[in-house]
């Protein structure tokens, strides 16, 4: 019996992830960086050799944001560091797409290339440390396809904003999405025990 109340436990448990993950896959695929390049030639007139450089250097801080992401981990726990460092990513997203002036849309590109990937190894621990070592390759397969459909989806709205409202708009509306997803996944482990939350 208690063998099958586990069971079930984590079978609700991924589901649940599956679903904030496609959430969250899909506003991720209206930030892409193919969108926000787009975004800085149409607004600001970027050649290609500048959005080369600029990326370049935002995948440079991807690389550190994911190193930075042990320590916080360990510091603040999986979830707060998966939620947090997302909500205050997707701060800078708003803030860019709002914004007029260059230097501070340089500013917060950067810093969200910065904060951007942070959640991507507390992400996986958390599915890992979620399901008996034995159902990982399940948990794992299933919170992967529940991104993917996220994905599926994000860009057949992505188009149509940009061409009738605005080409900021679906930028905007990603970072809304994420936000109910970082809200969203902050719940969820509200209640559970503490080691859901903690690496």
């Amino acid at each position: 019996f208690r063998k099958k109340a586990r069971h079930d436990f984590e079978d609700r448990l991924i589901y649940k992830l599956a679903g904030l993950f496609s959430i969250d896959s899909f506003g991720g695929g209206l930030i892409t960086h193919s969108f926000i390049a787009y975004w800085l030639s149409s607004r600001f007139g970027f050649g290609y050799g500048s959005l080369s450089i600029l990326f370049f250097i935002i995948i440079g801080l991807n690389g550190l944001s994911i190193i930075s992401a042990v320590p916080l981990s360990r510091k603040f726990g999986l979830v707060n560091t998966i939620a947090y460092s997302q909500i205050a990513a997707n701060v800078c997203v708003v803030f860019m797409v709002l914004s007029n002036q260059i230097y501070l849309v340089m500013t917060c590109l950067l810093l969200r290339g910065l904060l951007n990937e942070i959640d991507v190894p507390p992400r996986q621990a958390l599915i890992l440390r979620s399901v008996r070592p034995e159902r990982r390759s399940h948990a794992t397969a299933l919170t992967s396809l529940g991104r993917n459909v996220g994905q599926i989806i994000s860009p057949l709205l992505s188009g149509p904003a940009a061409s009738f409202i605005s080409t900021g708009t679906p930028m905007l509306v990603g970072a809304m999405v994420k936000f109910c997803y970082n809200g969203g996944l902050l719940l969820m482990f509200r209640g559970l025990a503490r080691s859901f939350s903690r690496e």
